[in-house]
């Protein structure tokens, strides 16, 4: 487990026992099987062709809102069967999907119960479903056979911020079976899925019953959705690995003399021994036997490019590809490897005739300008070998050469100095009396990285400070720190990065989160997923732009932090989400139209009431939307997932002037008799208006008018009306209609009372200028379709907020 501070690891703890423990109906749990009539719906059968698996685990993911990028599907083949899968954490109600090719996205909405809840009814069949336990965790399907192009890269974007959720996604993968007689042999193959709750002491056996091929290897993959360690995995009863791997799909190269001949292959996740794990669910086995040794020929196969740990401009590098000849004959004769990068030759090997099943190391020479690289390695790229398969003989990658930074030890500091490893652009490094500075890395040298985060430093207890840096359109995120302390971001630029602008911690939670980091003076802008993201204790951001990022501006799962003094505007979702996290002080901050499709909820905080402060005594925020938050006529402005509140919030441009507004003068309207009940509707007396209902079309009202005086050139903020009624419990509707640019179609739904009861009407949105604020118009209607009814109006007045000019 990872440590942020003794008291959040508890909580952590605490939370997941809770759900671990909650009584499960087990409703949609499913052992992982091939079977596709229950609730398993894998797939298996015999093709000339192969399977195709890709995606990211746990160490590349982690939020609620993910997108993944698969590697393209091989160009000329048929794809049979398609399914994409993905993992929730504490799910909501439902989850989004969007999967596209290069051209064309389609969309999968599921909603998601809680297969702890008895009315939860799980969805499983051979086009989308998912499965649960009572462990929080679900695990979800679709099938994108219809969606899958050959010879085109996929993407899938996966949205879990259902509200009231957690909604983390660990691990999302597309597996698929490609059919391609030209070029594969037959195989025989097995998907099978599922979910299954292992407590400790617990065994899990999946079958892959069917016929195979004499004297073949075998390709298998798994996935169990782990915390720990467990005692192993097994196939057909040898001992594959010590452990239950955690964080991707597992690929195994089972040997021929493991595969039984009477089509009994199975596979055992053994969760025993002292790492057993109380919370072990098994999901995924994937196995197909192989072409290999037996069948005769010589294959060329690029196994493996390996780069250096950055590329710097401009410089040599050398760059290793391991070739392997996985036929069952030698070459007989050697052959040429060649590098080419952009399309474009850069070097050439002559290597020395292959034996069967062995693989050489060749190595290559490149000095490359600046920019995001395509590096392709062809085996026999001169066509010297006659094999029996000619068309996988290359492999691409893409790679960064520039200025990106990686920093695992203390001792990686020095290697970014003139004359290190890594050495950057003079003046770019310093070690200033043990205070390690990265900076200056701006305009032409700015960090880009298409392949993984701007600058990584973790495994350090080094002070250091970035400074005057420009971090910009990563594949991952712009800066990521872990296991670390003393850190400063300081007068720098993250933008446009595909995960966060800044990453500090990762979850699950561990010893090794960061502490002691501050973020100041910096912009974080328009990042993929979160602007910030602090996992850890003791973070000060302050002074900061954050702003148009795709999920939150700030997301902390972290305790006794200072976010203070910042511009945090735009974001699509919350400002600032607090998870889990308490001691922290967020106060001083420009809060300006984040989560704008819902005004009024620019913050989010599940901790319990004041474990985190949303205002010192004397400053609270500053926030765009205040009038629209329903602390406003309180003074507060209160904050989503709990009961915090900021007592001293601000709106926009200074001080808000509230009157109230009394009736000026009513008349009731009942089937076209006019009576004046002016002295009926208002604040202080015991009359009132009554009116019938079930008068046919004619519905009857009462209308209320209001006049004032307000400053010349002020903003309006808010108008709401209010009024006290109560209604035969018949009546159909009750609606409260204002008088809007010369017509009475603008209408609140108000509710049917069956007793006394004041209500309230928002009209902001219809009294908008001040002309109208100081003439309103108000109409209390109801309307019942058969009997005659009443409904009954006490009092009305009007409370308007307005921003005087300055």
């Amino acid at each position: 487990m990872k440590r942020i501070g003794i008291a959040i690891l508890a909580i952590a703890i605490a939370t997941f026992a809770l759900a671990a423990s909650t009584p499960a109906m087990a409703v949609c749990t499913c052992d992982v099987e091939t079977t596709t009539n229950t609730c398993n719906h894998g797939t298996n059968g015999t093709v000339n062709g192969t399977i195709y698996v890709d995606g990211d685990g746990e160490n590349e993911l982690g939020q609620n809102y993910v997108q993944v990028d698969f590697d393209a599907i091989p160009a000329g083949v048929t794809i049979t069967w398609a399914r994409v899968y993905w993992h929730i954490w504490m799910p909501g109600v439902w989850t989004d999907a969007t999967f596209c090719n290069a051209t064309q996205c389609w969309e999968n909405n599921q909603t998601i119960c809680d297969p702890s809840e008895a009315s939860c009814t799980c969805v499983q069949d051979e086009y989308d479903g998912f499965y649960g336990g009572g462990c929080g965790t679900t695990w979800v399907y679709w099938n994108v056979t219809n969606n899958v192009t050959s010879g085109e890269q996929h993407n899938i974007t996966i949205d879990n911020r259902a509200p009231g959720a957690d909604g983390r996604t660990m691990w999302v993968y597309l597996v698929a079976v490609l059919e391609d007689s030209t070029t594969y042999s037959e195989m025989h193959y097995w998907v099978n899925q599922g979910y299954e709750d292992l407590e400790a002491d617990d065994v899990s056996t999946t079958w892959f019953s069917g016929p195979v091929t004499t004297g073949r290897n075998g390709t298998l993959w798994h996935l169990a959705l782990t915390a720990g360690e467990s005692e192993g995995v097994w196939f057909n009863g040898h001992k594959m690995r010590d452990g239950i791997p955690r964080n991707n799909v597992t690929k195994e190269e089972i040997p021929s003399g493991w595969i039984e001949n009477d089509g009994t292959q199975n596979m055992t996740w053994n969760n025993t021994g002292p790492n057993a794990d109380n919370w072990l669910h098994p999901v995924m086995a994937i196995f197909m036997d192989n072409v290999t040794t037996t069948e005769s020929g010589k294959d060329l196969i690029v196994e493996d490019i390996e780069f250096p740990t950055v590329m710097r401009p401009n410089t040599n590098h050398t760059i290793h590809a391991t070739i392997k000849n996985q036929g069952s004959e030698t070459t007989g004769v050697g052959f040429n490897v060649s590098l080419y990068v952009d399309n474009v030759e850069k070097d050439s090997k002559t290597v020395a005739a292959l034996s069967a099943g062995n693989s050489i190391d060749v190595t290559f020479t490149v000095t490359l300008p600046a920019d995001c690289h395509t590096f392709t390695v062809v085996a026999d790229s001169d066509g010297d070998v006659s094999e029996v398969d000619e068309a996988n003989n290359a492999s691409s990658e893409k790679y960064q050469v520039g200025y990106v930074v990686v920093v695992k030890s203390d001792d990686d500091f020095e290697k970014l100095n003139t004359s290190g490893d890594y050495a950057l652009p003079t003046d770019c490094f310093k070690n200033e009396s043990g205070t390690y500075y990265i900076q200056d890395l701006n305009g032409s040298l700015s960090i880009e990285n298409c392949m993984g985060n701007g600058i990584t430093i973790e495994n350090t207890n080094a002070t250091f400070v970035i400074k005057n840096c420009t971090i910009r359109n990563c594949k991952d995120s712009g800066v990521f720190f872990h296991n670390l302390s003393n850190g400063t971001v300081n007068d720098s630029i993250m933008q446009n990065n595909t995960k966060y602008g800044i990453e500090s911690g990762v979850v699950p939670l561990s010893a090794e989160d960061p502490k002691l980091v501050t973020i100041t003076n910096s912009k974080i802008l328009e990042n993929k997923l979160c602007g910030i993201e602090l996992i850890g204790c003791n973070f000060t951001v302050r002074n900061n732009t954050v702003r148009n990022n795709t999920q939150q501006g700030m997301y902390l799962l972290a305790n006794h932090s200072a976010i203070y003094n910042n511009t945090i505007a735009y974001n699509d979702d919350y400002g600032v989400k607090l998870y889990n996290s308490f001691g922290n002080d967020v106060y001083a901050n420009i809060f300006t139209d984040n989560k704008a499709s819902n005004p009024g909820h620019q913050a989010w905080d599940n901790g319990a009431v004041n474990n985190n402060r949303w205002n010192t005594t004397a400053k609270g925020n500053w926030w765009s939307d205040w009038v629209k938050n329903s602390g406003f006529t309180s003074g507060t402005y209160e904050i989503d997932g709990g009961n915090n509140k900021d007592y001293k919030p601000e709106g926009p441009h200074g001080p808000i002037t509230t009157i109230t507004v009394e009736v000026d003068s009513a008349e009731k309207v009942d089937d076209g008799d006019h009576t004046d009940v002016t002295g009926d509707v208002n604040q202080s007396d015991d009359a009132y208006a009554t009116i019938g209902a079930g008068l046919g079309d004619k519905s009857p009202y009462v209308q209320v008018n209001f006049s004032t005086d307000i400053t010349n050139g002020s903003m309006i903020n808010s108008v709401i009306f209010y009024y006290r009624h109560y209604e035969d419990s018949a009546v159909d509707w009750v609606r409260i209609y204002v008088y809007d640019n010369g017509n009475w179609d603008a209408y609140v739904d108000g509710d049917v009372r069956g007793s006394w009861y004041t209500d309230n009407a928002d009209l902001t949105d219809y009294i908008s200028t001040e002309a109208e604020a100081e003439n309103v118009k108000v109409r209390y209607q109801i309307y019942n379709s058969g009997q005659v009814k009443e409904g009954h109006l006490d009092y009305a007045y009007l409370n308007i907020t307005y921003t005087p000019p300055s």
